[in-house]
């Protein structure tokens, strides 16, 4: 048994699945859950006879090693099944469509609404996309006006509670398949639902945690958390106090929200919620055959979506009976959510019977749920507040945030799982923990300064600023060559992208390829992020032949060893190694063997795994290395930036150093251009808005501009750190200085007493700290009052 305690605040899935996956290994694992059952929004609960879960929830994975898992664990208490769906439309709710979207069905559609659809996909254009700047310009580039107004503008409105216009770009699915047949709802994926409702499967995972001596704590909220200094001392519930040591850890999957308040802080997050009616109906079907599902985005209902369990394979207690779960999006305080229950759930029976999918005398009763916390609106500027909440709590060490509501993300099963089983292993790793030992002197002599071409970097040299484009060409190189043409103007000092193959930059297969899904289902993983966003390297070459025509520097980062030789071809000057590869030792000594100098980002790092990497530079013969200090949060919050490890590391290893800048605006990069940093390095983007991970925390050109600005204003204000006065103060000395003057008038041959003399302005006496050396001389000839008394005086 480990000695620490893991205190788990909240049990739903992220919950239940981190804390089984350690208390195998031995932790001590005490969870406690506000409800009376286990499960957050995928619990279960008996009405009428039915077992009915907080809104239909499916498991589906295409992650073959994911999907045995599921059988081995909860096999008897699954049931496959393959979810056909229908998108509801029309004043009178009879037009059916079927989604996803395929050829096959739009050949159905109205003549003159196919062939807009045709007309438009066949002159999508991918750079559109590159500069879409919000949800529906980037629908539009990918699937064009008409299937955009169809299927992707009036439910995400109606689900999230803002227009499409004011959605950003990264909220819009990254593609919209168009398959060639008609295919069920999760295509080529493996799709299960709980026979016995999704909460059964939960309740077997807390079963399991308590036979391997944990401890599951119903109807046992957090009301309190006392913490002080970074350091949580204890948590309580209305009955009882945990007391908490720095060695135990603190893992919340509650709302962020509320964890926020209880750590003394406020937010204006803001989620919205969703309201489940439960329908028993006298029928023995309500969907059509074979339909799972349905989309409604009509204003007309309140609903978005019905569900028919019994059409997924789970059975009514009551031969001819059937059950429906109605979704309703509300906002807190909105009309919906300040409804009297009997009346809210009047109006959905008639709604219900409005759009044709029943009779009043079909309705045998109706119950509700609300569960307040569901949808996180990503609205404008969201990421700011992220950033500052995520600086906040990260300033607790023994604390983690785990699951779709506190880390803001709205997500499916599978992502909970694998999100849960990544930090369970994280935790277990002792590397986690370790304490840094710092070390006074390097143990390798590395050049003070680096040269590129004739710009030295370091020592007394004016910062290197460096615009990151990264990815931020969107795959396009049309939009890339405007990031240079952008760059030239701003006054940085370089311009870096990054080269790799998609297939060697991140594995496909393996857990850490979580998948980034939004709200509508359609999924996209990192290796499928970085195929989209990656560029060719005969694009790639444009590219650096374009900026070198312009004189500006241009350089990457290479993720493997076939993007290295490709730049080599290119002859670049030199390399940047992403935090990431900080401990890929073969790729670091392959980029090496170039006798480039190297830019090394250290995020994620402590000064071993630095010094490990600095070890394999040296032994190629390349002695010309500079550090980033960096946060590898994206984006960083400002509270986490910790910049005073730049000193850290320049004591250490006695070579130029700066930072890799991943929060948002300058004061970051400013601060640490105040302590002498040597390079500051900052994303670099044509808008904010534009749609693609790094876009929102990049600097547009201003930005740029303002920082090239302040580092070259910064570098005079730090000066050589000699004190001596400035030739600009010797005008402040002679006028206001203070020396000794006479108070009245002195006269020759007369001793000096201390009532004589005052003290005053300017500088053209004896200076005051000779005071007690003039007291007691006698005065050589007449002083007159007021006049400065000199050493020829006395």
């Amino acid at each position: 048994m480990k000695n620490n305690k893991i205190i788990i605040i909240g049990a739903g899935p992220s919950a239940l699945v981190v804390s089984k996956e350690l208390a195998k290994l031995g932790y001590k694992i005490e969870i406690f859950e506000a409800l009376d059952r286990v499960g957050g929004m995928c619990r279960s609960f008996e009405w009428r006879g039915y077992t009915v879960d907080i809104g239909p929830h499916v498991f589906h994975t295409s992650d073959s090693e994911l999907e045995k898992y599921w059988k081995e664990q909860f096999g008897d208490l699954l049931i496959e099944g393959v979810y056909w769906t229908k998108n509801i439309q029309g004043e009178l709710f009879d037009q059916f469509y079927d989604y996803p979207l395929s050829w096959e069905a739009i050949s159905t559609y109205p003549k003159i609404i196919k062939n807009k659809i045709i007309g438009e996909i066949g002159q999508l254009n991918e750079a559109n996309k590159a500069n879409a700047l919000n949800y529906s310009e980037y629908i539009d580039s990918i699937a064009g006006e008409t299937l955009r107004k169809m299927f992707f503008e009036k439910y995400p409105e109606k689900i999230w509670g803002i227009s499409v216009d004011k959605m950003t770009a990264d909220w819009a699915p990254k593609r919209v398949n168009i398959y060639e047949k008609k295919t069920p709802f999760f295509n080529k994926q493996w799709t299960a639902v709980g026979v016995k409702g999704a909460g059964a499967i939960y309740e077997r995972i807390s079963d399991e945690i308590e036979k391997l001596n944990g401890v599951v704590n119903l109807n046992s909220a957090i009301t309190e958390i006392n913490a002080s200094e970074g350091v949580i001392n204890s948590i309580s519930t209305k009955k009882r106090k945990i007391n908490i040591n720095q060695k135990d850890i603190v893992i919340s999957t509650i709302p962020v929200v509320p964890l926020l308040k209880m750590l003394g802080n406020e937010s204006n997050l803001q989620y919205r919620g969703v309201i489940i009616f439960y329908l028993d109906c006298a029928r023995e079907h309500v969907l059509a055959d074979n339909i799972s599902w349905q989309y409604y985005d009509s204003d007309e209902v309140y609903f978005t979506r019905i569900t028919e369990p019994k059409q997924m394979g789970i059975q009514a207690p009551l031969e001819g009976n059937t059950l429906i779960t109605i979704e309703v999006p509300y906002s807190p305080g909105d009309i919906l959510d300040q409804k009297d229950k009997d009346i809210i759930c009047q109006e959905i029976i008639d709604q219900t019977i409005k759009v044709g999918l029943l009779n009043k005398e079909d309705v045998q009763d109706i119950t509700m749920v609300k569960e307040k916390f569901v949808y996180p609106i990503q609205y404008e500027g969201y990421q700011d507040e992220l950033a500052r909440i995520e600086g906040i709590i990260g300033k607790y060490t023994q604390l983690y945030s785990l699951g779709a509501g506190a880390r803001f993300n709205y997500t499916d099963t599978q992502v909970l799982f694998k999100k849960a089983f990544d930090l369970a292993d994280s935790l277990s790793k002792e590397t986690t923990r370790s304490i840094q030992k710092i070390k006074q002197q390097a143990s390798i002599e590395f050049n003070r300064v680096i040269k590129i071409n004739n710009r030295v970097i370091g020592d007394d040299s004016y910062p290197y600023i460096i615009a990151e484009a990264g990815m931020n060409h969107n795959g396009d190189l049309s939009l890339g060559k405007k990031l240079i043409d952008a760059a030239l103007t701003t006054g940085c000092d370089a311009i870096k992208f990054q080269t790799f193959l998609p297939d060697s930059r991140v594995s496909s297969k393996v857990k850490s390829a979580d998948f980034v899904e939004v709200a509508d289902g359609i999924e996209e993983t990192m290796y499928d992020m970085f195929s989209r966003l990656s560029m060719s390297f005969s694009e790639q070459k444009e590219l650096f032949d374009y900026a070198k025509q312009l004189g500006m520097e241009i350089f990457s980062t290479p993720f493997d060893f076939e993007s290295v030789d490709f730049l080599e071809s290119l002859g670049v000057d030199l390399y940047k190694v992403a935090s990431m590869d900080l401990v890929n030792l073969p790729l670091i000594k392959y980029v090496a063997k170039t006798n480039k100098p190297i830019i090394l980002s250290t995020g994620m790092a402590n000064l071993g795994t630095i010094e490990d990497a600095l070890g394999v530079i040296a032994s190629a013969g390349n002695l010309n290395v500079a550090l980033l200090h960096c946060n590898s949060t994206y984006p960083a919050a400002q509270e986490d930036m910790n910049i005073n490890a730049i000193n850290t590391l320049k004591k250490c290893f006695n070579i130029p150093v700066g930072l890799s800048d991943h929060s948002f605006g300058l004061l970051v990069s400013t601060v640490a251009l105040s302590i002498g940093a040597d390079i500051i390095e900052r994303h670099f983007t044509l808008s904010k808005a534009f749609e693609g991970p790094d876009h929102i925390l990049s600097s547009e050109p201003d930005e740029m501009r303002r920082l090239v600005a302040t580092s070259r204003t910064i570098k005079g204000v730090l000066g050589d750190g000699v004190k001596r006065a400035k030739s600009s103060e010797y005008d402040t000395i002679n006028l206001q200085q203070k020396s000794i003057f006479a108070l009245t008038d002195i006269k020759k041959g007369q001793i000096i007493s201390q009532n004589l003399l005052t003290v005053k302005g300017p500088s053209s006496g004896i200076l005051p700290k000779f005071l007690d050396i003039v007291e007691g001389r006698k005065a050589k000839k007449d002083i007159l009052k007021d006049y400065p008394i000199t050493w020829d005086d006395i």
